[in-house]
């Protein structure tokens, strides 16, 4: 897939535009994604399962929005290149 593809997509496949939005999540974590971009391939699967869209794909790239994101640790599973891992928060 290419980044053309995926522009007019919403945030997340799962939800409406916005509607993970409201609240703030990434207080509440104690561990968040690192991801290596020399093994990421952009295959979408964090985009794509990451509850709380967290994940953002822009520019043909993977960065995660740390405002949101809780911690939960599903994109770090759900990477078939072990591309993500959580770290502690300092």
């Amino acid at each position: 897939m290419t980044y053309d593809q995926h522009k007019e997509n919403p945030i997340s496949p799962w939800l409406p535009r916005n509607s993970s939005m409201i609240n703030q999540t990434g207080k509440w974590a104690l561990k968040q994604p690192k991801i290596d971009k020399k093994k990421c391939t952009v295959c979408l699967k964090c985009w794509i399962f990451c509850p709380d869209s967290a994940i953002k794909f822009e520019n043909s790239s993977i960065s995660v929005d740390t405002l949101y994101c809780k911690g939960c640790g599903v994109c770090e599973v759900e990477c078939p290149v072990n591309a993500i891992r959580m770290v502690e928060i300092e």
